[in-house]
């Protein structure tokens, strides 16, 4: 009998390392043709980009579900160097912001979700239609469920 215990643990085991895989796959599976989940965008994220020129910088984003976001931009000595706040929306397929700037009007940045799961998004920033630099940015901290 205690044959038949382990073989039957052993066996469940085994299919919990086949199966948790492709769980956790399956947001990015399940979006050919259905979009993203953009719940998945809600938390903290944080990325880094290095420019053609070498020149490296970060990025602590924070997106809440009432639609605000924040940014805070570093340089490659870890130094902020910029702030920005606004509103976000998402459709599943592009992640749009908006900025306010005072008088110099609203800034609306597109990008294009090329992955999106719990941990991990990488997009495309969209400039005049046109596809610009990737941008890949992962999970800081638990969700968020607001600013306040």
């Amino acid at each position: 009998m205690s044959a038949f215990i382990y073989c039957k643990t052993t066996f469940r085991r085994l299919v919990w390392l086949v199966l948790l895989p492709l769980v956790n796959a399956a947001p990015a599976l399940a979006q050919e043709g259905e979009g993203f989940d953009c719940d998945y965008l809600l938390g903290n994220w944080t990325g880094q980009y290095t420019y053609p020129w070498d020149e490296t910088y970060s990025w602590r984003a924070e997106l809440d579900e009432s639609g605000q976001w924040r940014v805070h931009f570093f340089n490659s000595e870890g130094e902020q160097y910029d702030y920005q706040e606004g509103f976000w929306d998402c459709d599943g397929e592009m992640l749009s912001t908006w900025i306010e700037e005072g008088a110099a009007g609203t800034f609306v940045h597109q990008y294009r979700i090329l992955e999106l799961t719990r941990s991990l998004h990488i997009y495309e920033f969209i400039s005049d239609g046109e596809p610009g630099p990737i941008y890949r940015a992962v999970r800081d901290r638990p969700v968020l469920r607001s600013f306040d």
